[in-house]
């Protein structure tokens, strides 16, 4: 049977309610499909709970700061923090105040911590999946969508996991006050902001949200909520003075791994330096300081284009789907963050997913090769020669912030355009699956 061009995307949801029901066989072999690459899914996982000597590495440095913090001593010094317990090549550059939360894992064995870890994670896992399912866009558990979650954006899930990171936390609190704002809740909203930014600062970008959710800016609720923002960021200098001049001493001497370039860190300053050094080496010379000029340039040029964009469909929508807003902006923020690992790209997977199922023409296949294809260079042959394999390898390495920003283009062009209202397009996703029956709906 022909597939029409975009059923692809669109069948990562659901199915149309109209087309013709599958024979028997066809359906039978879709299940096995479905199972084996579930079983896919699966094996890493297990991988990962076998071996923690490879896997979880930032969990690694999580516990070696937190036992060094536990006896009393600073761990924002390598020097102390291997000798308490080894974490090699890693460093801890989250506030102070964050290790309390990581103490308690301090009183059982490594081992254990690192399970419990991992069991911790994947429980956030699926508590964001349900408030994807429920708040956002309807899920189901067939192979198109598994496969989506899988190897969308370099396997960025499947990153996270192994990285053992607090990125997925960050995400679920994140989530949480996406799904409070698109109820008006605002001061959940805002304080949900607030915490997520404690560990690494950059998503306080989203309370900008507060500026555009109507036609006034919330004023009272961003006040309240950088108030709380600030509030609890000062509590690193009240509880833990002498560490607070420890760790933005370590930051101001170029610490926290704040030049990482290339896959891992597929991040538009990284991208931008990268480039620049290129240029400098096969054409000319360029300043040093070229790299951060070009970057501030092109994050101005993006947030304007952005606000004109929507400046022109706040005219013609004066209420705005808060859905679309909050999509938008996060990949805004993927796209102009001055870091942004590769496990942070699961904040695009939600936004990607929505746009892929809904577009109707010729070019989702290509869209959806960026956004599937994997960012490590050495997975795909490229060329041996000079300059071209330069570029090849320099391109390659950032296709995930390359997807981010066509995803990005393709929710600007529908927001130009005043034709997007996620809202309607979920409540026909949610018929389809209750008369499909493929997932369970929530009320």
């Amino acid at each position: 049977m022909k597939v029409p061009v975009g059923e692809v995307g669109e069948s990562l949801l659901v199915s149309d309610a109209k087309a013709p029901v599958s024979p028997p066989s066809v359906t039978h072999r879709y299940a096995w499909l479905s199972v084996l690459v579930w079983l896919i899914a699966v094996l890493p996982i297990i991988q990962i709970i076998r071996s923690p000597e490879i896997h979880q590495w930032d969990f690694r440095v999580y516990y070696s700061a937190a036992m060094t913090f536990d006896q009393g001593y600073d761990p924002f010094d390598a020097t102390q923090r291997e000798a308490v317990f080894p974490a090699p090549f890693m460093e801890y550059f989250y506030p102070p105040v964050s290790l309390y939360l990581f103490q308690p894992l301090t009183a059982l064995q490594f081992g254990t911590a690192y399970h419990l870890w991992f069991g911790l994670k994947l429980l956030a896992l699926l508590l964001l999946l349900l408030i994807w399912h429920r708040t956002f866009e309807p899920l189901n558990p067939r192979y198109p969508m598994v496969l989506f979650f899988l190897l969308a954006y370099s396997g960025t899930l499947y990153l996270d996991l192994v990285a053992g990171n607090i990125a997925l936390f960050e995400q679920l609190v994140l989530w949480l006050g996406f799904a409070f704002l698109l109820r008006r809740r605002y001061l959940p909203f805002g304080f949900c902001i607030a915490l997520a930014a404690q560990f690494k600062l950059q998503p306080i970008f989203f309370l900008g949200l507060l500026f555009v959710v109507e036609a006034r800016p919330r004023w009272l609720e961003l006040g309240i909520s950088l108030a709380g923002f600030l509030g609890l960021l000062s509590l690193n200098f009240l509880l833990q003075p002498a560490l607070m001049q420890s760790f933005v001493a370590r930051i101001a001497a170029g610490g926290g791994n704040l030049d990482e370039r290339g896959a891992i860190n597929p991040s538009m300053l990284a991208f931008i330096r990268d480039g620049v050094d290129i240029l400098s080496k096969s054409i000319r010379q360029l300043p040093p300081h070229a790299g951060s000029l070009i970057y501030i340039l092109v994050v101005l040029g993006v947030l304007t284009l952005c606000l004109h964009v929507f400046r022109i469909h706040r005219k013609k929508n004066p209420e705005s789907d808060l859905r679309s807003l909050i999509y938008i902006s996060i990949l805004v923020f993927c796209t102009i963050a001055p870091r942004m690992k590769d496990y942070s790209y699961v904040l695009c997977l939600l936004p990607t997913l929505s746009i892929l199922r809904r577009r109707k023409d010729a070019l989702v296949p290509i869209w959806a090769a960026f956004v599937f294809a994997p960012s490590v260079s050495s997975y795909v042959p490229l060329p041996v020669f000079g300059n071209i394999s330069v570029l090849a390898t320099y391109i390659y390495s950032y296709l995930p912030l390359l997807a981010a920003g066509m995803m990005l283009g393709l929710y600007l062009d529908e927001f130009r355009r005043g034709d997007l209202n996620l809202e309607r397009l979920r409540e026909n996703g949610i018929r389809k699956q209750e008369e499909h029956r493929c997932w369970p709906t929530y009320k």
